[in-house]
Order: structure tokens, then C-alpha cells, then sequence
């Protein structure tokens, strides 16, 4: 019995867990377009004011409700981007962000380390050159202000477009990554890296591994995704004739085992290899190419890897091919539900005014993680609700990576502090829909009770003032089964599960 309830405790707090792991579900890109992921599959939201056609980035809160999101704003955006709140505003100081919406992977959003209501937004300006602005959600009645805009972070050499994030081992802090792609000088094989912690962004650190980038044309390394993998252990780098793969320390940022896993064949295209993505269990790459350069062959082909295999480059499988020759197949993201959703555009010019079957629905990789017969590709099936996607989908680091448990970097207790700090318990449980919260909220702080059922859907919402510490609440017409109950003040969350028994 003993080891029965605590298989039951477990469950219940892994059940919250997932449940509040929302910030990557809301997704504001291309022409547009907003999506959330609701129930495990994505639902068309009210337009966005976003208009970019490669870089864009959106976070959204624990349960998925759209914070904020970021990204060109017409059709052809040069130099600078903008930033607006869950209403489609523009925020406050959030105009003339230095950036580009003509840029691979060149926003990402990363929480503060230490302010759960503040956010980096990184930056690669037009010049390649990398910035972050400071966005503070708290403002505005949560409407939120840029209150830090355009910080030059590195401007020695020219970056490539190349942008990404990993959580730390420690669970907390973040790991910004970029790589040199230099105009004055033939080549260069240089990953740059910054952390940021409670007390700032380091300054970055180098480390030269890989295919080296070069300025001659086709520009090797210059576009193509840059993508980790779920659980932070490795980056794939694609570009124009390259397919790299690395391990990756998330205690000490050291990249190793470096291999380059392009295939041999088809000859490498000339505008090159640019989506890629990882399956959730990281045991597949799926890699999209732009052309192959080759007027009387002109392909589109996505393909799967088998990272397995001993010969990752002969694995090659390929899934879709097209010689259509306005249709390329744009970038890949994993969402929470572990399936892969790739953009699709139409037509290879820009500003592009088309809306065709192609850029209005996303394509879907429903089982990446089974072999390239099995993986379920299905194309052009994810309707985008009359909007378009061009190339590019939100840069999405995986937020709701934890420690690296038993690593010599897991130190931190800040879950455990935080409980200590903001006490949530209901009493009985489980019980016929009448209960009672006992609650201490942190000091100056107000905060309210959400229910929710089992498909998100929001059936009771209350303030709690922080003067009182118990409540009683009587539900009656709650069907049995299982609830989700969320406590949660403008920077913190706990959830707990509550059991509705037969009366």
C-alpha cells in the first residue's frame, strides 16, 4: 500500500508537471499566422501582426496562453522587427528592434534566469551583428515594455544565421549559440557561445570545431537551420553542402564528436541543405535541401538519418521529393506533442503575394521517431486558417528541458525554495467537489486559483488576496474524475491535481 501511494504522488506530480509546460505551444510566424497547441494538436488563434518571412519567435506562459512574439513586419523586412503582446499590440518601446525577417534562425526568446517575469530577446541585425533587447511582462498590466533595446552583444566578425538556445545542466541558466561567418576573411569553423545566469550574459566564449563557413559563393554555412536536440545533447548545423552533427556538454559548453554526416549522393544542391530537426528521442535527423542547382533536375527532397546506424550518411531515406519548381520546403520545429511541422513557401521571390495549397497549410512528420516508411509524413495538412507560412516558423529553444539530474552541474534547489516560499495545498483529496486551499502567498503579492479539466478547458478562475490563507470551495456540479487546480501569482506557478470522487 505504502509503495502504491507514492507511485500515486508521483504520478500526480508529473501529471502537473506536463501540464504547465506550455511556453513553446503558441506559435506566431510567416504571413500572419498564429497557432496553438490545444488537446495535441494545433488550432488556428486570431491573426497575428507578424509578416516574416524566415525569422520570427513567440513564448507563451506555463498552460500555453501566448505572452508575446516577435518577427518582420512586412512582407520584405529589412534591419529592424517588432514586438507584440497576446492582444496583437505592439509593445511598449517594442518598434525598431535591430534584426531581420529575411534571416534563418535570427530571433529567439530565453527567460531571465532569475525574474520569471522578464525575457531576452536575441537578436541578428541585418549588419550580422548580435543584439538582445529585455522584454518585463509585469509593465503595463501585463501588457508588458522593452525595457532594454538593441544591446550589442558581439560585433567583431560577422555571424552567420545561425541562432539557438540550451537550457543549462544546472536547469536554469541558458546557453546562447551562434557560429562566425566572416566576409573579410576565407573561411572560419567558430561557435560562439554566451551564458546567461542571474547576474547577466557572459562574455562569449570560442570554440573552433566543424565545417568551416566561407564567404565565396554558394556561401557554405551562411543559411540553414540550427537545431538541438530534445534533450540538449547534440546541435545539428545544416548549410549549403553540409550536414554537421555534434555532441554537446550543457554543464560546460564543450562541443565534441564532431561528424559530418552529408550524404554522398544526390550531388550537394546548390543552394544547399536548409530545414533540419531532430525526433524526439533523438535517434533521426530529418534534413530539407532549397535546389540543386541543376535546371534540367531541379528537386525538392526532405529525407530521414539514422543517427543509429554506423553509416549515418547511407542511411538516407528519402520521404518527399517534388520537381515543382515554386515550392521549397521551408523550416523544421518540433512542438510538444514530439511531432515535426516543416513550412512550406511558394514561389522563390520576394515580397511573395501568393496563396496557394503550399503556404497555407504546414506539412507534418507525425511519428519522427520511426523509421522513414513509418514516420507519417503527411503534406500540406495542417491548415493555417486562410494565412500563409513563407519559409520560416518560431525559433523554439525547448523550454521545458530540466537538469541534467545526477551531473555535476545539477546544484540548484530553487524548486524546492520556491515551494517553501509559496505553500499550495488542498485538503481532502480526493474529495466530492467540496474542498479547501490552504495557501501563503510570497509577501506583496496577490494571486489566483484556476481549474481546469482534463482537455485545458478553464471551468473555475478566483482571486485569492494575500491576506487570507485557507479557502473553501464548493463545486458541486463537477463530474468525477481528474482536475487540474493551478495557484499562481504574476511570477510563479505550482500546480496540484485534484480527484473528484462519486458522491
Amino acid at each position: 500500500m505504502k509503495q502504491f501511494y507514492f507511485i500515486f504522488l508521483f504520478i500526480i506530480f508529473l501529471s502537473c508537471k506536463l501540464f504547465s509546460q506550455g511556453k513553446g505551444d503558441t506559435w506566431c510566424f510567416g504571413d500572419s499566422v498564429t497557432l496553438a497547441l490545444q488537446s495535441g494538436n494545433f488550432v488556428n488563434q486570431s491573426s497575428s501582426n507578424i509578416n516574416s518571412i524566415e525569422a520570427s519567435a513567440s513564448i507563451s506562459d506555463s498552460i500555453g496562453n501566448l505572452l508575446f512574439y516577435c518577427g518582420g513586419y512586412t512582407n520584405n523586412t529589412v534591419g529592424y522587427i517588432n514586438v507584440w503582446n497576446a492582444s496583437h499590440q505592439l509593445i511598449q518601446n517594442g518598434d525598431s528592434i535591430l534584426g531581420d525577417g529575411t534571416i534563418t534562425n535570427g530571433l529567439i526568446i530565453i527567460p531571465f534566469p532569475s525574474d520569471s517575469a522578464k525575457y531576452y530577446i536575441f537578436s541578428i541585425g541585418s549588419v550580422r551583428f548580435l543584439y538582445y533587447s529585455v522584454v518585463d511582462m509585469s509593465l503595463n498590466s501585463g501588457n508588458g515594455a522593452v525595457t532594454q533595446k538593441n544591446v550589442l552583444l558581439y560585433n567583431a566578425s560577422s555571424l552567420s544565421e545561425k541562432l539557438t538556445g540550451i537550457k543549462h545542466g544546472n536547469g536554469r541558466d541558458w546557453w546562447i549559440i551562434t557560429h562566425q561567418w566572416q566576409y573579410n576573411t576565407a573561411s572560419t569553423d567558430t561557435f560562439l557561445l554566451f551564458l546567461t545566469t542571474p547576474n547577466g550574459i557572459s562574455a562569449p566564449f570560442k570554440q573552433a570545431i566543424g565545417t568551416f563557413y566561407n564567404q565565396n559563393y554558394p556561401f557554405n554555412g551562411l543559411s540553414g537551420e540550427i537545431q538541438p536536440s530534445n534533450d540538449g545533447t547534440k546541435l545539428l548545423c545544416v548549410g549549403t553542402d553540409m550536414i554537421d552533427l555534434f555532441d554537446f556538454d550543457r554543464c560546460t559548453g564543450i562541443f565534441s564528436n564532431y561528424q559530418n554526416i552529408t550524404p554522398a549522393s544526390p550531388l550537394p544542391p546548390l543552394n544547399g541543405y536548409y530545414g533540419c530537426s531532430f525526433s524526439s528521442d533523438n535517434s533521426k535527423v530529418y534534413v530539407s535541401n532549397w535546389h540543386n542547382g541543376l535546371t534540367s533536375n531541379l528537386s525538392y527532397q526532405l529525407f530521414q538519418l539514422n543517427l543509429l546506424t554506423s553509416n549515418i550518411p547511407s542511411s538516407k531515406s528519402i520521404i518527399f521529393s517534388t520537381t515543382n519548381p515554386s515550392t521549397p520546403l521551408g523550416q523544421h520545429q518540433i512542438a510538444n506533442n514530439n511531432k515535426i511541422y516543416i513550412a512550406s513557401s511558394y514561389g522563390t521571390s520576394f515580397p511573395n503575394n501568393n496563396y496557394t495549397t503550399q503556404n497555407m497549410n504546414l506539412s507534418v512528420i507525425n511519428f519522427p521517431d520511426s523509421d522513414a516508411v513509418s514516420c507519417g509524413f503527411s503534406q500540406y495538412s495542417i491548415s493555417l486558417g486562410g494565412r500563409k507560412s513563407i519559409l520560416g516558423l518560431p525559433n523554439m529553444p525547448n523550454y521545458n528541458l530540466g537538469a541534467d539530474e545526477g551531473s555535476p552541474c545539477d546544484t540548484l534547489t530553487s524548486i524546492t525554495e520556491i515551494e517553501n516560499n509559496f505553500h499550495f495545498n488542498i485538503f481532502p483529496n480526493p474529495n466530492n467537489g467540496n474542498f479547501s486551499v490552504s495557501y501563503s502567498l510570497p509577501e506583496n503579492k496577490s494571486g489566483r486559483i484556476e481549474i481546469f479539466d482534463v482537455t485545458d478547458k478553464i471551468i473555475y478562475s478566483q482571486p485569492l488576496p494575500q491576506s487570507t490563507i485557507t479557502q473553501n470551495f464548493s463545486l458541486p456540479k463537477l463530474a468525477n474524475g481528474i482536475y487540474y487546480c493551478i495557484l499562481k501569482t504574476d511570477s510563479q506557478t505550482i500546480c496540484k491535481k485534484i480527484i473528484i470522487i462519486p458522491r
